[in-house]
């Protein structure tokens, strides 16, 4: 990061950051949707009788269903919401398919 020497460096480094911080949010729900389907699917007990035992993994805690109201930005950024349907979407034909 170069330290912005005049208003208008300022406004475009703003802008540069937000820009890349958008690109951020799309990443992390997208990584965050896929990555609670495949442990959804995990979970599933149709799929745990292909192994013969409950397959032991983490996941995360709790139901995220959008991006904590605390990491909007409000000018940058457009925010998902719906989770639990995307990542149902996403686990069910990797269920289907599986089971």
């Amino acid at each position: 990061m170069t330290t912005p020497n005049t208003l208008a460096e300022l406004k475009n480094a703003r802008q540069a950051a937000g820009e890349r911080y958008a690109a951020a949010v799309v990443e992390i729900e997208a990584a965050f949707i896929e990555l609670s389907a495949y442990d959804r699917v995990l979970q599933n007990g149709n799929v745990n009788r292909l192994s013969g035992a409950p397959y032991e993994h983490r996941s995360f805690r709790g139901g995220l269903d959008l991006l904590p109201a605390d990491m909007r930005h409000p000018d940058f950024g457009s925010y998902t919401t719906e989770f639990n349907r995307r990542i149902n979407s996403m686990a069910i034909p990797i269920i289907d398919a599986l089971s």
